[in-house]
């Protein structure tokens, strides 16, 4: 029964969309035979081989590697990248840095673990530098371009951690992983690392091996009562920069050279290398001196000559610096180079290499031809020496090595393998083979929409990927029909689409019924009164109609009785099936006719009562008139007034009377007389010759 981790929490993943598969793990099975051990866990495979746990037993340490861990994974995701590129595509040297760091319930203990998820280098085709010298054999059999490259890896890796303020502090033999086939170097052992800028110390002081420098050594040895971690808080960050920069310096020479650069030592005490270090100016020594390894001369010689044959072939900076480091640095921090110092001097020394850029073994697509944009060419490669592939310059994800692309065009598909030092690249035409897209018919059952029945479109193509028709959202295939509803003139475009984006149209104009307004008309109904008015209107394809004011909604065709006290405006909106029109009229009541002139026979006055005319003291001119005509006007011979007598006789009339005049009858003729006087003056002024001067 496999063992299981369950109850998963506080998961710690370094990148969601790498590790989707890992980012809501729910519980995970693992092998229950360990593959490794240390100090502070133990090493299982998982039931997938491609991955490793490292389950922890020292609560101090599983406290102060998830912390470790999880920190690593934040500095990472902010860490700076030019490239937009993922962690291990700019630095693979990270492959070995737990991808996951969780705590879970272990069937096993029965307790709670923290728990470590890393990618199994073994079945990635890494091996353990310093493990058995069966499988190291290959390692050192690489040639000196391979073990250079893989020099420059391990400097550059440790320049960044320092540089995001980590010490590694468990750097050895055991930690470092070659993959010999790609020339590429991972880095292992970071949960018992130190970030100097979160933390207070690291859980290690490292192994202890002929790696390390004279401080650590004196520190190991003394009190050997003395716990690791009272030892630890005597190093201070500095020193164990130091430390790990001249651990640093003995991996690179060893990788190259295949052993500690003070292999020629009759021992590896710390004396023995400071007695040396005093006394000659590494690597020289006398073949006679007690600190000389002598079962060591032949391959002593052999390395002076390799180091003279480097200097010939231009690595002088790079035997400088050795003899710099391991001539004085043993207990001299000051003579030591730095991460980032051995990273540049790498650097320069691979840029001159023949063989320091990545190699594409084959590029391949499984198509050349492609009939139609949707196609899919499935491009796979492989190479060696790279940690960046781009296909058309654009990043393939990590890890990845074969990719489909659709094409809208006849296009040439650049592979380029990309590491530090330069590309490789390779070239694959696609050719595009394009046909016109044709419209053959596009029709619709009928072109006018004279009932709430949609009109059907139908169309046919060929050569064709899709169509589309204008207002319709969604895309046809290239023979079909489709139902339609215009409510007003439209005009259809399909455009049928080609198999690589081309382009045909064909319009087709659909129209609708509009309602008219035939007749719009009023007059007034006298059978009704003077203020009633008949509103008549006929309509053609109108569904009905609606007359405002005082009617509202009413049949397409009629006739309607509206009183209406004034001028009044009536608007008839005739309502169609799709469309509205209106129309508009003033109608007003008959009002009272208005009389300029009535033309009537004057009336007799015939004066029933005797008026004595004594006492109306009219002028004898007066009453010799032949005639007085009375109407809207006063109408008297004109002749008959054309004297002055008459004239000033008409000034003294008197129209008063005695007592003794009736009156009642009196009053009338009186003020007709009156009337006439007045009017006979006025006549006589205007017909008065003008005095001659």
């Amino acid at each position: 029964m496999p063992n299981k981790l369950s109850k998963i929490s506080k998961i710690s993943i370094i990148n969601k969309h790498i590790y989707s598969n890992f980012a809501n793990i729910e519980y995970l099975e693992y092998e229950d035979t360990p593959i490794g051990s240390g100090g502070f866990g133990t090493i299982y495979r998982t039931f997938n081989p491609k991955y490793v746990i490292k389950i922890f037993h020292d609560k101090t340490a599983q406290k102060h590697a998830y912390e470790t861990i999880s920190l690593l994974h934040h500095k990472i995701k902010i860490y700076p990248k030019e490239t937009g590129a993922y962690i291990l595509q700019d630095f693979p040297e990270l492959l070995g840095l737990p991808f996951a760091a969780f705590e879970a319930f272990n069937s096993e203990k029965q307790e709670i673990a923290t728990v470590l998820l890393m990618h199994n280098l073994a079945e990635e085709g890494f091996i353990d530098f310093g493990g058995d010298e069966r499988e190291t054999v290959r390692l050192k059999q690489l040639d000196l371009e391979s073990k250079l490259i893989l020099c420059y890896q391990l400097s550059k890796i440790i320049a960044f951690l320092h540089d995001i303020k980590f010490i590694h502090s468990d750097l050895s033999d055991n930690s470092i992983w070659i993959d010999p086939a790609n020339t590429q170097i991972a880095l292992i052992d970071y949960d018992s690392g130190y970030h100097y800028d979160k933390q207070k110390a690291p859980t290690t002081i490292g192994k202890i091996t002929h790696w390390v420098d004279s401080n650590l050594k004196k520190l190991f040895n003394s009190n050997p009562t003395k716990n690791t971690a009272n030892k630890r808080k005597n190093l201070t960050t500095s020193d164990r920069l130091n430390s790990e920069n001249w651990i640093l310096a003995n991996a690179i020479f060893e990788i190259i050279f295949n052993v500690s650069p003070y292999f020629f030592l009759i021992d590896a005490d710390d004396q023995t290398k400071i007695n040396y270090s005093n006394s000659y100016d590494w690597p020289e020594i006398e073949k006679s001196s007690s600190l000389f390894q002598k079962h060591n001369e032949v391959f002593y010689n052999k390395i002076k000559i390799n180091l003279q044959l480097f200097s010939k072939i231009g690595l002088n900076t790079l035997i400088n610096s050795f003899k710099k480091v391991f001539g004085k640095g043993y207990d001299n921090p000051k003579a030591r180079l730095t991460s980032k110092d051995w990273k540049n001097i790498l650097y320069t020394v691979c840029i001159q290499l023949k063989d320091k850029t990545p190699s594409i073994s084959h590029y391949t697509s499984n198509k050349t031809h492609i009939y139609s944009n949707k196609e899919e060419v499935v491009f796979e490669w492989d190479g060696s020496k790279y940690n960046k592939a781009y296909l058309n310059n654009k990043l393939v994800a990590y890890k990845t090595q074969q990719i489909s692309m659709n094409f809208l065009d006849s296009k040439e598909v650049t592979l380029r393998l990309v590491n530090d030092f330069g590309e490789d690249t390779q070239v694959l035409e696609i050719i595009a083979v394009k046909v016109a897209p044709k419209i053959l018919t596009f029709d619709a059952d009928k072109y006018v929409r004279n009932d709430v029945a949609p009109i059907i479109l139908s169309w046919e193509t060929n050569e064709t990927d899709y169509v589309v028709i204008s207002g319709i959202d969604s895309q046809h295939l290239s023979i079909g029909t489709t139902e339609v509803k215009p409510i007003d003139h439209t005009i259809y475009t399909l455009t049928a689409v080609g198999h690589f984006g081309q382009k045909v149209y064909k319009e087709l104009s659909l129209d609708v019924i509009y309602p008219e307004i035939l007749e719009f008309s009023w007059e007034i109904n006298l059978h009704k009164g003077l203020n009633n008015v008949d509103i008549k209107w006929e309509t053609e394809h109108a569904e009905k109609v609606l007359l405002e004011p005082l009617a509202g909604e009413r049949e397409a065709n009629g006739l309607e009785h509206i009183s209406i006290s004034g001028e009044l405006k009536f608007t008839l909106t005739a309502i169609g099936l799709y469309k509205s029109v209106t129309k508009d009229l003033l109608a007003e009541p008959m009002g009272l006719p208005k009389i300029r002139q009535i033309n009537a026979p004057m009336p007799n006055f015939q004066i029933t009562n005797l008026v004595n005319t004594d006492h109306l003291k009219l002028p004898p001119s007066l009453t010799t008139l032949s005639e007085i005509r009375f109407s809207n006007q006063l109408l008297i011979n004109k002749s008959e007034l054309s004297n002055d007598k008459m004239l000033e006789e008409l000034k003294q009339i008197d129209f008063t009377t005695s007592d003794e005049i009736d009156i009642s009858s009196f009053n009338t003729t009186s003020n007709i007389m009156k009337r006439t006087v007045g009017t006979i003056k006025k006549l006589m002024k205007k017909l008065k010759p003008k005095s001659k001067p």
